[in-house]
């Protein structure tokens, strides 16, 4: 099941409905394709294909069309009701969405409920300036045949420990940095997926 703002002739062109349910998040319904006006709509919409299809995919594109005409309480409200749902039906939901438009606590929320994809893709990568000083610190080091450990990063940015360890730990899981051992010692080392991150910082 697709839901989307996508050009329909475009989607036409690309999909088989034969083999894809698709809706379109529109006020107005378009020849040939059936349309979501609100929210309400769309969980209708969700729980009838989940019920009648289940271990299916669920792919939810367009999100700024939600976000700008509801409010963010009754967007999260809406992922909640369609994870439970799908979760029942043994099947998969994936949101495609742009990590701009919304504020920092508002992405750790959605981030809390959905996991991100395990993909190289840098589009849903958002880092604080210092997770980035730390990323670029140790890319630099890297680059320069130097070491980097947790302990040098102490002195370098002026931290406790159990901070460094925090932000590299992030990093980590975030695919920027990898953490590889030395005998008894460990070393970090930006990953190509870090590295990637850094250039396009520098080009914005």
């Amino acid at each position: 099941m697709l839901i989307t703002r996508s050009n329909p002739d475009l989607i036409k062109n690309q999909v088989s409905k034969n083999e894809i349910k698709l809706f379109l998040l529109s006020q107005e319904k378009l020849d040939g394709f059936e349309n979501i006006r609100d929210i309400d709509s769309l969980l209708s919409v969700v729980k009838e294909f989940s019920l009648n299809n289940p271990d299916s995919l669920i792919f939810l594109d367009g999100v700024h069309y939600l976000l700008t005409r509801f409010s963010f309480k009754e967007f999260i409200n809406m992922i909640y009701c369609v994870i439970e749902i799908v979760s029942l039906q043994n099947s998969i939901f994936i949101l495609y969405l742009d990590p701009d438009l919304l504020d920092e606590k508002q992405l750790a929320v959605v981030r809390h409920e959905l996991q991100p994809l395990p993909s190289q893709r840098l589009d849903d990568i958002v880092i604080g300036e210092e997770l980035f000083d730390m990323l670029l610190y140790i890319f630099t080091c890297n680059k320069n045949n130097s070491l980097v450990s947790i302990k040098s990063l102490l002195k370098r940015f002026s931290i406790v420990y159990r901070t460094a360890s925090k932000r590299v730990r992030i990093l980590e899981d975030s695919g920027l940095i990898v953490i590889k051992k030395y005998g008894k010692s460990k070393a970090l080392f930006a990953t190509e997926k870090g590295n990637r991150l850094l250039s396009r910082r520098k080009t914005v």
